[in-house]
């Protein structure tokens, strides 16, 4: 249990571009700035079973590419899973799988259109996605999610697939 006090520094932090293929399992980090954050020129990392817990961000990304997040657990943050702005590019063939989003203030926050895939997932409490600049934020395949007490926010894809399910279930 990495417990960093005082949301001031990282948890998890890599950032020396060209670096891949790093594993991390079975870790758990409270009150940090940002519990995982991932620099640009970081590729293909593995994050099993990971718990973030009272960050200002749970996982940061700034321009990382394919990196897969499994059985993880980010609650009572800030912001759960963030990019950092940038182009699409920067980001793409990011996974969440199998996760859980527990009473964050914004589940996904500025996530660029086609960077992140979310399934088999539980989103609960806060905004389930959030964005500053609402045309930044796009479709994000998410399929097989459980959205529990959550708000879908600004005209993003599954907040139509949440009110479709809804309908497909009480009709």
């Amino acid at each position: 249990v990495f417990d960093l006090v005082n949301n001031l520094a990282d948890g998890i932090s890599i950032g020396q571009s060209g670096t891949r293929w790093i594993r991390v399992n079975d870790v758990t980090i409270q009150r940090a700035r940002y519990a995982i954050r991932l620099r640009l020129g970081t590729s293909a990392h593995e994050f099993n079973r990971v718990e973030c817990y009272a960050s200002d961000f749970g996982v940061y990304l700034e321009g990382a590419l394919s990196n897969r997040f499994d059985r993880c657990v980010i609650g009572n943050s800030s912001r759960a899973f963030a990019t950092a702005g940038g182009t699409v590019g920067q980001y793409l063939g990011n996974q969440w799988d199998r996760g859980v989003l527990w009473s964050n203030v914004h589940g996904f926050y500025n996530v660029a259109p086609g960077t992140l895939s979310v399934s088999n997932s539980v989103i609960v409490g806060g905004n389930a996605v959030y964005a500053l600049d609402p045309p930044w934020i796009g479709p994000a395949p998410a399929d097989y999610n459980v959205y529990w007490n959550t708000i879908p926010m600004w005209g993003v894809d599954f907040a139509r697939s949440v009110s479709d399910l809804h309908r497909k279930l009480t009709n």
